[in-house]
């Protein structure tokens, strides 16, 4: 149920994250580069962007697939789960860990209605720190990810990409999101608050 999925760590280290898509890189993209190399493990740096499509995308369990309390929800888009991120370090076995190379995964996945295309971007702000994570990219993600979800003829509900977000050379952050839902003349803005209090909006 996407509730069990919804109650998952959001630390976790990018094995496992990977370990979540049966696909080891996305289908499409300006830069995607599949694992991360050596080189990138040694000096990670969130850059780029990618799109990933309805071939990668994973159908939510049938009646599970409206948004829940603890979803952050951005128009069409949900981050699953992504409210208990509000909460600090306050809940228990939550305490950012950083691994080897100084980046910390929060992971949460992405869920879109058919029929949708969204491109969330970091904030120039934070795009030195910040990226956004999806199954098979490079570990310290990407400054911007387009969503396609898959056409309602071939899947009528919603759907969902594993992936999250990473910090680089910090343990939290409000990191500045732009999301851009096709169809609308402005992008929204909102603070992701990763392990601190809720930031301003």
């Amino acid at each position: 149920m996407r509730f069990a999925r919804r109650r998952i760590s959001w630390l976790v280290p990018l094995a496992a994250l990977f370990a979540l898509s049966a696909c080891s890189a996305p289908s499409s993209g300006s830069d995607s580069t599949g694992a991360p190399d050596s080189s990138e493990a040694a000096s990670p740096s969130p850059s780029g962007s990618v799109t990933i499509g309805c071939d990668l995308a994973r159908p939510d369990d049938p009646g599970d697939s409206d948004p829940g309390p603890d979803d952050l929800i951005v128009g069409p888009l949900v981050y699953l789960g992504a409210v208990l991120a509000y909460q600090g370090t306050d809940l228990p076995g939550t305490a950012p860990v950083p691994d080897d190379n100084g980046v910390t995964y929060f992971k949460t996945g992405a869920d879109l209605p058919p029929d949708k295309t969204v491109t969330v971007s970091v904030g120039d702000a934070a795009r030195s720190y910040a990226g956004i994570v999806i199954a098979g990219g490079p570990s310290a993600g990407y400054s911007s990810v387009t969503y396609v979800s898959c056409p309602t003829q071939q899947q009528p509900s919603r759907m969902w990409w594993a992936g999250g977000f990473a910090l680089i050379g910090r343990q939290s952050a409000c990191v500045p999101l732009d999301v851009h839902v096709k169809g609308e003349s402005e992008p929204r803005h909102l603070q992701l608050s990763l392990a601190v209090d809720p930031c301003d909006q």
